[in-house]
């Protein structure tokens, strides 16, 4: 009889541990999952931001005269979703970081440009007055 119960409490203790391992690797599950979760709504929030940032750039371009290929959107997105399909979550929000960063850096010459047309003052063309002989 007491072999009996030395193997009853040898299972009952080998059962709590396993409930104690199963809750513990149920919490790690949960708390890998809901990191996940938040990494995908950052990157889906970083993504989208790019994408207006890159609308407005090209509005930007065209009202600086468009003589610059800043803002092209599809070229933008395409290049983020190429680079970035096999990158680890941080990696991926460190490449949309970046890029916009390159972006931000591309307006700011443009607009530094076209203060400096602005502020220039605009020369009159020499015009060489007639000699008259006498």
């Amino acid at each position: 009889m007491e072999n009996n119960e030395t193997v009853s409490k040898n299972l009952k203790k080998k059962l709590t541990d396993i409930e104690d391992a199963n809750s513990d690797i149920k919490n790690k599950l949960k708390g890998i999952s809901d990191e996940a979760e938040q990494y995908s709504g950052t990157i889906g929030i970083l993504k989208k931001l790019v994408e207006l940032h890159a609308n407005d750039l090209q509005r930007w371009s065209t009202m600086l005269e468009g003589n610059s290929s800043v803002g092209d959107v599809d070229s933008v997105v395409l290049k983020l979703k190429n680079e970035n399909d096999s990158k680890s979550p941080e990696e991926r929000i460190n490449a949309i970081l970046a890029m916009l960063d390159k972006e931000n850096e591309a307006l700011d010459k443009l607009y530094e440009n076209k203060v400096k047309e602005v502020n220039e003052p605009k020369k009159k063309p020499a015009v060489k007055k007639p000699t008259v002989k006498k």
